[in-house]
């Protein structure tokens, strides 16, 4: 009877374990990727060069012209062909960048 009650402690312990390590790996990566994320920043400010893409500073804007033809063509016995356009034009494109200071640590 001891055996089995002992057995089942150390199955309790080591799901406990399991369970603690799960739960910090999250916060692990999480400091690891601020740590490449520091890297990278303090690399392009030497090199000076903006700071990492950001999507949400970032707008864009697209002015797209569109051509599209269809025909047919009718043949003796009844043959029919169909010939299908199209044609898509980038007339104009807008990139701005808001809200980001190329020049992060102006102290240095």
């Amino acid at each position: 009877m001891r055996k089995a009650q002992s057995l089942g402690e150390y199955s309790v312990c080591i799901a406990c374990i399991v369970l603690a390590i799960t739960a910090i790996q999250v916060y692990v990566n999480r400091g690891l990727q601020g740590r490449y994320a520091d890297l990278s920043d303090a690399a392009t400010d030497r090199l000076g060069s903006i700071n990492q893409y950001e999507p949400y500073y970032i707008d864009s804007q697209e002015v797209v012209s569109e051509n599209r033809t269809l025909g047919q063509s009718f043949y003796p016995r009844g043959k029919i062909e169909e010939t299908i356009g199209n044609d898509i034009k980038l007339i104009s494109e807008r990139l701005s960048i808001e809200g980001i200071n190329p020049y992060k640590y102006d102290d240095e």
